[in-house]
């Protein structure tokens, strides 16, 4: 496919196979059935002899896995017209198919690093991509909107698309800002008046985060690997906006009338203004410490997610958002455009109708919310583990106690993540070489804390330290190892995840500290104590919380570790 300006797919070896597999993650592999229905799919002619003509450019990172999302943009008087033509996978596959519901169990994509694991067969992703010069199935949207970014109507129809011309985010970039020309009119409008409108559309919603996290997802399309240059800024926010303004339009046409996968976002809690926050993340968002920038997101946001209920996506600052535009590399996308197909036949869904299709949407929307994200971060152990790193964990049986010691402290902590997160069977030569070598360094503590609620021998071994900890009085170098005073600074050590419940009792502690419940978060505060006495009494509170919390005599299944 490199031929058609498409990249393909990444080509795993057995052992990232395997490490995938243990994780309940799908490979690079399709099923034979799907491999046969898609070797005879075709383009129904009788499509693109009904479907009208569209013309316009595609813009993305530089050698793209897929071409799903086209654009152009033209200004008569002081209005935008807008066409953007978004691929139509679904006059492609029959549902629930062996493709369609191959699709389905993947989810998306997965992009991760320099790995790439398509939820499509090659075949189908070059049969649906916007190729340029060759006729496609669309869907087209066509948005009219003011000189101050407002839209003002929305018309929404099936097309034949062909892709005047296609560039990256630089090459955009730089016609916008004239340091290149084009000689085809369109070409150069499009993206004139398309960063016009981006601005304006970007300045009207305010988006609270506007920077790219494992929780929340802009538009949905992929930036590449590489970081963008300043001209590549210019085309990433020309495409991003467009499709989010896309995206919203959809949903905006299907609310009240069809079912439909709300794309949603939140806070975890409701005691923080949208104002105040917003404060908040332009300042850390403005120093260079990322690790603190993303652990404020990772604090107060919950991830994004997929229901059947409108809830708003607070990050992107939208009331009603759906995912429309990204159908070659997202299941719900097609699920979308399926339900915008009987829509516009039909006009609107029944109320019963609505009822029965968000009964089989509703355990769809939980899957499609967190299978992806945990095949993302398992490929994402794969994409970054260097060779010897394989080699050592292929072959971890035959690791020797001698050798896990005499490791060099990163390579060990690295080989350490990589056995919990693959459930290797020499993980308990893990620990004990863990134990040997005196718990250096810290971060090997925390981590393992957060895994030993979900593996036994993982817990076991924690719970081993913390009464050999607790044996010896030696609070402060548990707590610091787990950077609990560091984080919360001795105040805050639990977080309850949302919703909060009610009625909550709490173990009653001796000495110069009470325990308290402020909103979401469960605290230790010193109460009638000599200044020389508070801080001990923070340390052996926060140690009495976090065994209590790992045995789980502190509160129930809701609560969560906060780090």
């Amino acid at each position: 496919m490199d031929l058609l300006g498409i990249r393909p797919a990444t080509r795993l070896t057995e052992f990232q196979r395997s490490h995938l597999a243990r994780n309940g993650v799908h490979d690079d592999r399709f099923p034979p059935t799907v491999l046969g229905e898609i070797s005879r799919l075709t383009i129904p002619a009788v499509e693109l002899r009904r479907r009208p003509l569209t013309v316009g450019l595609t813009v993305d990172s530089r050698n793209p896995h897929e071409r799903d999302d086209a654009f152009s943009v033209q200004k008569i008087a002081r209005n935008y017209l807008v066409a953007v033509s978004i691929a139509d996978v679904t006059a492609l596959l029959c549902c629930d198919g062996p493709t369609d519901l191959e699709a389905r169990r993947r989810g998306s994509s997965i992009y991760a690093g320099s790995l790439y694991i398509p939820m499509f067969p090659e075949q189908l992703i070059e049969l649906a991509s916007l190729i340029p010069g060759v006729p496609r199935l669309t869907w087209t949207v066509a948005m009219t909107f003011n000189e101050k970014g407002k839209r003002l109507g929305t018309q929404v129809h099936e097309s034949v698309f062909v892709n005047r011309w296609a560039m990256d985010f630089e090459e955009a970039g730089r016609i916008v800002l004239g340091q290149e020309s084009v000689a085809v009119p369109l070409i150069a409008e499009s993206l004139y008046y398309g960063r016009e409108l981006a601005q304006l559309l970007r300045e009207r919603r305010k988006p609270l985060l506007e920077h790219d996290s494992g929780l929340l997802d802009n538009s949905g399309f992929h930036k590449g690997e590489e970081p963008l240059t300043e001209e590549g800024v210019i085309g990433s926010l020309i495409v991003e906006e467009l499709m989010v303004a896309t995206n919203t339009a959809i949903a905006e046409l299907m609310i009240g009338k069809s079912p439909l996968l709300w794309r949603c976002h939140g806070l975890k809690g409701r005691e923080v203004e949208r104002g105040q926050m917003k404060v908040e993340i332009q300042e850390l968002s403005a120093s260079s410490d990322e690790t603190r920038f993303q652990a404020l997101l990772e604090q107060r946001f919950s991830p994004a997610y997929y229901s059947t209920k409108c809830r708003g996506h607070l990050g992107l600052g939208l009331d009603e958002y759906t995912h429309f535009t990204s159908p070659i590399r997202r299941y719900p996308d097609l699920v979308v455009q399926r339900l915008l197909r009987v829509l516009l036949r039909k006009g609107s869904f029944r109320g019963h109708e609505q009822r029965e299709i968000n009964q089989v949407l509703d355990p769809l929307a939980y899957y499609l919310s967190w299978y992806p994200q945990h095949a993302k971060r398992i490929a994402a152990d794969v994409a970054g583990m260097p060779r010897p790193f394989a080699a050592m964990l292929e072959n971890s049986e035959k690791m020797t106690f001698a050798r896990l010691c005499s490791l060099k402290s990163k390579v060990f902590e690295r080989l350490l993540k990589l056995a919990v997160n693959s459930n290797l069977a020499g993980l308990p030569l893990f620990l004990l070489a863990l134990k040997k070598r005196g718990f250096t360094p810290a971060s090997h503590l925390a981590f393992l804390f957060q895994k030993s609620f979900a593996d036994q021998q993982i817990q076991d071994f924690v719970l081993s330290l913390f009464e050999k900890y607790e044996s010896e009085h030696d609070y402060i170098d548990l707590l610091n190892n787990l950077a609990v005073l560091e984080r919360w600074e001795g105040l805050t050590y639990l977080e309850r995840a949302w919703p909060p419940t009610r009625g909550i009792r709490l173990p009653r502690y001796r000495g110069w500290f009470r325990a308290s419940v402020k909103g979401k978060f469960l605290g230790v505060e010193p109460r009638g104590a000599p200044s020389g006495a508070r801080k001990r009494v923070k340390e052996k509170a926060a140690f009495a919380f976090l065994k209590a919390y790992l045995i789980g005599d502190l509160v129930e299944a809701n609560w969560r570790w906060g780090l």
